[in-house]
């Protein structure tokens, strides 16, 4: 919420929280390189797994 909790006189008051205006803004020039989409993994790669012998 980003906002603030203020008790005066015994009462509780939210005061919510506005966002903040951007402090930069990023282009296609501050890519080191291609953009790539990884889709979703299968499955069996989501979790690691060791097995005693």
């Amino acid at each position: 919420m980003a906002g603030a909790l203020v008790v005066s006189g015994g009462r509780f008051f939210i005061h919510a929280g506005g966002p903040a205006l951007p402090s930069a803004t990023l282009t296609s020039d501050d890519l080191r390189g291609d953009v790539t989409i990884q889709g979703s993994r299968p499955r069996r790669d989501l979790f690691n797994g060791v097995r005693a012998v």
